[in-house]
C-alpha cells in the first residue's frame, strides 16, 4: 500500500468514526439554530452578490435584469439581518439573545446603512456612479467579515457538547466555495470597471487558486486542508458538475487576473457562467446534508 493510499484510507476511517461519534449529538441540535447559521452564511454570499450586481449595472450589462436582481438581493439581506436579531417567522428565525452574536450583527448593520444608501440610489436613477462603486467595493469585505464573526459565534454555540468532526471542516470549505464564486466575479468586474485594478487582480489570483485547490480536495481529498475524498457517489457527482462549469469559468477569470483584455462579450460570458456556478456550488454544499 502506497503512502497516498494509506493516507486517504486513514482519512476515510477517521471521518466514518467521527460521524458515528457525533451523529446522536448533532441530531439534538435545535433546527432553529442550524437555520440561523445557514441564513447568516447566506448573508456573506449576498454581500458579494449585491456588489457584483451593482458593478454589472455600472457596466451597463443587462441593466434592467441586474437592477431587479440587486433590489431582490438587497431586500433579502436587510430582512435577514433584522430577522437574525429579532426573529422572523417567515424565514424560520426565532431571533437571538446571544450578546456576542447581536454585537456582530450590530457591526454589520452599521456598515449596511452606508452600503444600502449607495445601492438604493440606483433604484431611483437606474444608473451607478463611480462613487457608488467605490463605496460598495470598500464596504463589501468589512460587512462579510462582521457577518463571518456572527456565524462563528453561532457555530461555537452549535458545537458545544459535541465533537467537531472532519465533516464539519469539509462542510465549512464547501460553504466557502459558494462565497468564492461571487467574490471572484466581483473582483473580475471591478477590474473590468477599472477600479483598483492591480489590487483586484492580485486578490482574484488568490481566490482562483483557493477555489481550484479546494474543489480538487473536495473530490479527491487534501490532507493539508483536512479534506477527505467525497464521501458518497451523490456528492462526488455534484462536485463533478461544479468542475464542468468551473472549467468554462476559469479561463475567463484567469485572463483578467493576468492583465488580459476584457471586452463586453467577455463580461457577458462571465455573467452567464457565474450564476450556474453558484447554483452548482450551493447544490454541492447541500448534498452533505444527506450524510
Amino acid at each position: 500500500m502506497t503512502r497516498k493510499t494509506a493516507a486517504v484510507l486513514g482519512s476515510c476511517i477517521a471521518i466514518t468514526a467521527l460521524l458515528t461519534l457525533t451523529a446522536p449529538l448533532v441530531a439534538e441540535q435545535p433546527a432553529s439554530l442550524q437555520r440561523a447559521i445557514n441564513l447568516a452564511q447566506d448573508q456573506l454570499v449576498l454581500a458579494e452578490k449585491m456588489s457584483k450586481e451593482l458593478v454589472l449595472v455600472a457596466l451597463e450589462v443587462d441593466t434592467e435584469r441586474n437592477l431587479k436582481n440587486l433590489e431582490s438581493s438587497r431586500a433579502l439581506f436587510e430582512r435577514t439581518l433584522k430577522g437574525l436579531r429579532d426573529g422572523d417567522a417567515g424565514l424560520g428565525l426565532p431571533g437571538s439573545t446571544n450578546r456576542d452574536f447581536i454585537d456582530n450583527l450590530g457591526k454589520a448593520g452599521e456598515l449596511w446603512l452606508v452600503y444600502d444608501a449607495a445601492i438604493r440610489t440606483s433604484f431611483r436613477s437606474g444608473r451607478i456612479t463611480a462613487d457608488q462603486v467605490g463605496t460598495v467595493a470598500d464596504l463589501t469585505a468589512p460587512i462579510a467579515t462582521a457577518m463571518g464573526s456572527a456565524v462563528a459565534v453561532l457555530e461555537h454555540e452549535s458545537s458545544e457538547g459535541r465533537l467537531v468532526s472532519l465533516l464539519d471542516a469539509t462542510i465549512e470549505l464547501a460553504e466557502r466555495q459558494r462565497l468564492l464564486t461571487q467574490k471572484m466575479s466581483r473582483k473580475f468586474l471591478l477590474i473590468a470597471y477599472g477600479h483598483e485594478v492591480e489590487k483586484n487582480r492580485s486578490q482574484l489570483k488568490e481566490s482562483i487558486a483557493q477555489f481550484d485547490r479546494t474543489l480538487d480536495g473536495l473530490i479527491s481529498g487534501n490532507t493539508e486542508l483536512h479534506l477527505v475524498p467525497a464521501p458518497s457517489a451523490e456528492i462526488k457527482a455534484q462536485m463533478r458538475k461544479v468542475v464542468r462549469i468551473w472549467d468554462a469559468f476559469l479561463p475567463i477569470l484567469a485572463n483578467a487576473a493576468k492583465g488580459g483584455e476584457i471586452d463586453r462579450e467577455t463580461i457577458a460570458r462571465m455573467a452567464r457562467t457565474n450564476e450556474p456556478l453558484l447554483e452548482a456550488a450551493s447544490a454541492a454544499r447541500l448534498s452533505y446534508n444527506s450524510l
